[in-house]
């Protein structure tokens, strides 16, 4: 449990050493607020994320909520991320602040409408709308010691390869 699981890297500077028990603790902290907001078993969760620790701790969260994790690629436009929103099914999404940004402006179908969204890093004066949530507050939702209770058929994730983002 005290041992380290993920160091967050800045460029070339360490800012932080989780140990796999705050990965627990933390990843438990975001599986509650999911329940909270009505996440089901076996619901979709997309990740548009850059390489950092509030992806793991995103998807182990997720997990321990019985879900299926489609993460998609950050790099895509974001025309082409609503599309795989969409084509997933997705109920909830979790993305960074300036991509949420980028796809706001360009969702004229309205696709996140429909589906909770957390955003990670958004400036705690950003305002959003009743379905739209900042991430970080996830982390201080009450929780308690739950497991995972996924069975070997359910499915754990759904990656959309380069072939198949067209």
């Amino acid at each position: 449990a005290n041992r380290v699981a993920l160091i967050e890297v800045d460029r070339d500077r360490e800012k932080e050493k989780i140990t796999y028990r705050d990965l627990h603790q933390r990843s438990k902290h975001f599986d509650f607020a999911l329940q909270e907001q009505g996440f089901s078993r076996n619901d979709k969760l997309s990740i548009i994320m850059s390489n950092q620790s509030k992806w793991i701790i995103t998807a182990v969260g997720l997990f321990l909520s019985n879900g299926t994790l489609i993460p998609l690629d950050y790099k895509l436009s974001p025309q082409d991320q609503l599309k795989l929103l969409t084509h997933s099914e997705s109920k909830f999404l979790v993305i960074e602040y300036p991509l949420w940004k980028r796809m706001v402006g360009v969702d004229t179908d309205h696709v996140l409408k429909n589906i909770k969204v957390f955003v990670t890093d958004a400036p705690y004066t950003e305002k959003f709308a009743a379905n739209t949530f900042h991430w970080e507050t996830s982390q201080s939702k009450p929780c308690t010691d739950i497991e995972s209770t996924a069975g070997r058929d359910e499915v754990a994730c759904i990656v959309y390869s380069s072939g198949t983002g067209g």
